[in-house]
């Protein structure tokens, strides 16, 4: 009996141990996660009859962007087509069957309702448009391989599963059938449409090497976004045998189109993007003249794009190893890193990246090097228009369409009507007058403005874009510069023949200058310069190309005006802030601690051999040779400088000594004098809306009005004071994908989720409008539209209950193998940055916020957890933090979110030189910073980021502590952010109903909070699991010790007795 007792007392004991165990775990990880749980399963009730708006009004936007947004490569006469002439059209190619509508991860734009098949592909394009297709060979692709084969790449390792590009195309000479359906189909129609498609999708690059789903196989000699062998043969025949061979390219990334120029019959070619739920019912459109393309490139296409300077530096190939990881971390995080979502299962060791590449991004490599004879010696053999063989040399050989590039099916001609300087001053109220000077000298605070006179000397109706660049004045070793730079584009509306539209394109002082990081003018600055020199205004049809401009005299000369810089001009002040702007971030001036650019002691000897402008000539070697390869053994040494910054608490987040060293310290990174004041908290009536169960218009007080106007106003103090420390940390921590409610001062519980060409497509069960990818929206180079899609984006929010977006994207183009390309717009950060801006705009104005993403150096998925990633100051300031600049002062961002990688040495969320130093200080940026998904928080720590400037917890919360008047005020500033994001962007409403764009005012939805039935959930399964605990200790570990034989025996006494009583 005492065995028995002893074997049920452990076995009660350990099942106790065990649901109690599994309690503390499951409630830390609901805890961590609560926010994007509940607000995944218990979405907002959505406005049916505003969604159904919404969605009508999207679609017709999405169709518009298609139209506009794509790039006609190639025409050799062939298109428009004539309808009298084409009734039907076949569709050749696996692509044409599995349509690309989107990325994917959570940039996905997903079917609003259903699966795939709801959404418009290119068959249903055609036959809504009236037009015929062969069904029989649409058959067969549709029976060669399952439909739309998902990409799943957030969950996908490339190590485990190297076929997740999922190439699928028949091979014609392997199936007889196929051959003679492709032989029959020029007696259908003359006219074969050959679509190429590709896709990519978060926490992948795409590989340089092809892995074939289907026939199958590994083609190392050559890359995803090549041709494949069989999409090469169907090619080569439709050129053979029809009329009419038309390619669309349906890529989420830049496509190499050589074969454009190399295959024989290809007529015409369309870069159409991946063209979400329904805009692909514009190509019918585009292809008959209906609409006229105007489509501008985002992204320079060179015949190779393994012979970019930067090629073995990027995309999975491109990361490296550091050798010596598992001496300078622990074995539980080696263990823990061996973890990622991002492209491998077991990554060998702590991984970075060297952006060797400088300045020189997408056109500035190219242009920069051709005018310098880098391609001297190219050559290259290709086809004409009429497809009889020529030979090109140098740049020509190189790059087959410039960034900007893109053709119409008419002509334009330009004139500058006037090129004005005009200096700028401030007034009394704060307002800038212009004022027109008669020199053409740069100075500070000038705009130069061209007022350009666009024709239309073709036959059809058409829009142009006018592009504005700079060739700025160089000296050898100097300065890093590419010889050309876009400062501003403008695009025109539609102009009927023999018609004409003006517009206006300008550069400010700013536009002209170059950040020295290191010094080379030897003038002891290190900030924002215009070297003394000669400046050259040019317009242009794209990076390559000045246009010829009809002068007074009718006659066409080259759209270049000079102007003169008589003397170095320092530009140390932000012209919005009027901040001091200086080196933050290199050598020992880095107030990280560690150099970003990897150089020298402070940055860890690194040794890393950045291109310069002064070395290229006819021998220059390019691609750059990479100095190691993913083999661990070939990396370099991680230096103690920057092991020292791989945590802000430890590997288990438990070892305070930065949190109370920054907590105590009373100078700050920047030399600023620490407020020590205690932070009073005391209760109060003020309310910044009157409803904290929902987020309404209506509900904003004046109050909150006036706060959202003014972040300076003085009743934030008697408002902020209002919030207790702990009320502040349960808004901050997991903020994702419902932020809690502050109900002390009436802030409502508000909801996010990712974007962003869709709201809500990753994860809600209701999702907006699923629109065509970024990139596509800044080939249109239209910033109203980029606008228009803010706004629609906006209205599908309000209908579905939703207060944030993780999007737009601001990142860079550097390749065209990064996974998430999709959802960044372009290699150009003018470009990027005004798309973003105007986008974020648009949600801003419908009273929402945009996370703005992903701040910053996001240019790499392939091991993107942790990454260390280096770069020099200049290049980060002039090429990956100036889209987001121009989002935040020129179009009033309110939302940024930060990235999973590191800026050099710290995590992006945790650099106090980017998040305060830049952000905040020089930018003056007063919205919410929310970190992105921290599944590995043990870097990815709220606790650091709240000291370096951000706000918002994804999936994270704090752990230190935050008494101290320090650590008090930082939970008071990141409260204040979020605040006055939210109350901002309600203000930016109410004033845009003062003025709508089109008549269009935004009126309040009826969606309503839904009920929370997971919370309630999960503590009945908590005092479920308590009874059991209690049980089994009870009827387990205290029977061992006979209390429950004594209970037992105590009842059959009673029982015994009763019945002798009977």
């Amino acid at each position: 009996m005492k065995r028995k007792r002893i074997i049920l007392m452990v076995i009660s004991g350990a099942a106790a141990i065990g649901i109690v165990a599994g309690l503390n775990v499951g409630n830390s990880l609901y805890k961590q996660f609560e926010g994007t749980i509940v607000g995944v399963l218990c979405p907002p009730i959505k406005d049916e009859k505003a969604a159904e708006a919404s969605t009508s009004a999207g679609n017709e936007l999405a169709e518009k962007l298609v139209a506009e947004g794509s790039v006609l490569l190639k025409n050799n006469g062939t298109l428009p087509l004539s309808e009298n002439n084409v009734t039907g059209v076949n569709l050749l190619g696996f692509g044409s069957y599995n349509w690309q509508y989107t990325g994917s991860g959570s940039g996905i734009s997903a079917p609003q309702q259903g699966g795939w098949e709801t959404n418009t592909d290119l068959r249903d394009a055609f036959i809504d448009y009236g037009i015929d297709i062969n069904e029989k060979l649409y058959r067969y692709y549709s029976s060669y391989s399952s439909t739309r084969p998902e990409l799943g790449t957030l969950g996908t390792n490339r190590d485990t599963n190297p076929y997740f590009s999922y190439l699928v195309e028949p091979d014609l000479d392997a199936d007889e059938s196929y051959k003679a359906l492709l032989t029959q189909a020029p007696s259908f129609s003359n006219t074969a449409i050959v679509s190429i498609g590709r896709s990519a999708g978060e926490s992948e690059d795409l590989p340089k090497s092809q892995y074939k789903t289907k026939p199958g196989g590994i083609d190392e000699t050559r890359h995803t976004l090549q041709l494949t062998t069989e999409e090469e043969k169907l090619l080569r025949f439709a050129g053979s045998a029809f009329e009419n061979v038309i390619v669309l390219i349906n890529s989420t990334n830049t496509f190499q189109t050589d074969f454009l120029d190399t295959i024989p019959g290809i007529d015409a070619a369309l870069c159409v993007g991946v063209t979400g739920n329904h805009g692909a019912l514009a190509i019918p459109k585009l292809l008959f003249g209906e609409v006229n393309p105007s489509g501008h490139l985002a992204d320079t296409v060179p015949y190779d794009f393994l012979k970019n300077v930067n090629t073995e530096y990027t995309g999975f190939e491109g990361v490296s190893f550091y050798k010596n990881s598992a001496d300078v971390t622990t074995p539980e995080s080696q263990k823990r890193y061996g973890y990622t979502n991002a492209g491998y299962s077991d990554r060998p060791g702590l991984a970075y990246v060297d952006y060797i590449e400088d300045i020189y991004v997408g056109y500035r490599w190219y242009e920069t090097a051709g005018a310098e004879g880098v391609f001297d010696k190219e050559t290259r053999q290709t086809l004409d228009m009429n497809d009889n063989p020529i030979t090109k040399t140098k740049y020509d050989a190189v790059v087959q369409y410039p960034f900007g590039y893109g053709l119409s099916y008419t002509n334009f001609d330009w004139k500058i009507n006037s090129a004005k300087v005009l200096e700028k001053e401030k007034n009394e109220d704060g307002t800038i007058s212009e004022k027109e000077v008669n020199d053409d000298s740069i100075e500070a605070n000038r705009v130069y403005r061209f007022e350009v006179e666009v024709t239309n000397v073709g036959s059809v109706a058409g829009k142009d874009v006018v592009e504005l660049y700079n060739a700025p004045s160089y000296t050898e070793g100097g300065i890093e510069k590419s010889v050309v730079n876009l400062l501003d584009f403008a695009k025109t509306d539609i102009i009927q023949p023999g018609e004409s539209e003006i517009v206006i394109v300008e550069a400010e002082t700013r536009d002209f200058a170059s950040f020295d990081a290191y010094d080379k003018n030897n003038n002891g600055k290190s900030t924002y310069e215009i070297d003394e020199g000669n400046y050259a205004l040019q317009l242009m049809s794209d990076s390559h190309h000045i246009k010829e401009v009809v002068n007074d005299g009718g006659e066409k000369v080259p759209g270049v005006k000079n102007y003169q810089a008589k003397s170095t001009l320092i530009l140390d002040k932000d012209p919005y802030t009027e901040q001091e702007i200086s080196n933050i971030f290199t050598g020992t001036n880095a107030k990280d601690g560690v150099s970003i650019d990897g150089l020298g002691e402070a940055g860890g000897n690194q040794n890393i051999d950045y291109i310069s402008r002064k070395d290229f000539n006819g021998d220059y070697a390019y691609p750059r040779a990479k100095s190691s390869t993913g083999d661990i053994t070939t990396g370099r040494d991680m230096a103690s400088n920057i092991a020292d910054k791989m945590y802000f608490q430890g590997y288990d987040r438990k070892d305070r000594s930065k949190a109370i060293a920054f907590d105590k310290a009373t100078v700050d990174a920047f030399g600023n004098e620490v407020d020590q004041t205690p932070v009073t908290y005391k209760s109060g009536d003020l309310k910044v809306t009157n409803s904290v169960q929902e987020s309404k218009l209506e509900n904003v007080t004046e109050l909150g009005f006036a706060l959202g106007e003014n972040y300076d106003d003085p009743r934030w103090e008697d408002v902020l004071n209002q919030v207790s420390s702990e009320e502040a940390k349960n808004t901050l921590s997991n903020a994702f994908s419902k932020q809690s409610a502050i109900a002390s001062i009436g802030l409502p519980e508000v909801n996010t989720l990712d974007g962003p060409s869709q709201i809500g497509g990753f994860t809600s069960p209701n999702k907006g409008v699923g629109f065509p990818n970024s990139t596509l929206v800044a080939q249109t180079w239209d910033k109203i539209l980029a606008y228009e899609e803010g706004l629609s984006i906006g209205n599908d929010m309000e209908a579905l209950g939703l207060y944030g977006i993780c999007g737009t994207g601001a990142d860079i183009h550097r390749s065209p193998f990064c996974g998430r390309n999709f959802e960044y717009y372009s290699e150009d950060p003018l470009l990027s940055g005004i798309m973003a801006g105007n986008y974020v705009k648009g949600i801003r104005q419908n009273g929402k916020i945009a996370y703005l993403k992903h701040f910053a150096l996001a240019e790499t998925e392939t091991c993107r957890d942790n990454l260390y990633t280096w770069v020099s100051e200049q290049a980060l300031r002039e090429i990956y933090l100036e889209p987001f600049r121009i989002a935040v002062q020129e179009y009033g961002a309110n939302g940024l979110m930060t990235s999973y990688n590191r800026v050099g040495a710290l995590w992006a969320g945790g650099s106090v030189s980017l998040m305060t130093g830049v952000l905040r200080n020089e930018w003056g940026f007063k919205g919410a910073v929310i970190t992105d998904y921290s599944d590995l928080n043990r870097y990815m720590d709220l606790d650091e980021t709240l000291r370096a400037g951000g706000d918002l917890g994804m999936a994270v919360g704090t752990v230190s502590d935050y008494s101290t008047p320090r650590a008090q005020r930082v939970l008071r500033n990141a409260v204040k952010h979020v605040v006055y994001a939210y109350l901002n962007a309600m203000y930016s409403r109410r004033e845009y109903n003062k003025n709508p764009w089109k008549g269009k005012t935004i009126t309040s939805s009826n969606s309503r909070p839904s009920f929370n039935w997971v919370s309630p959930l999960v503590l009945d399964v908590n005092i479920a699991l308590g009874f059991v605990v209690f049980g089994l200790v009870f009827f387990g570990v205290f029977d061992s010790f006979g209390l429950c034989a004594w209970i037992d025996q105590k009842i059959a006494s009673k029982k015994k007795k009763k019945e002798e009583e009977k």
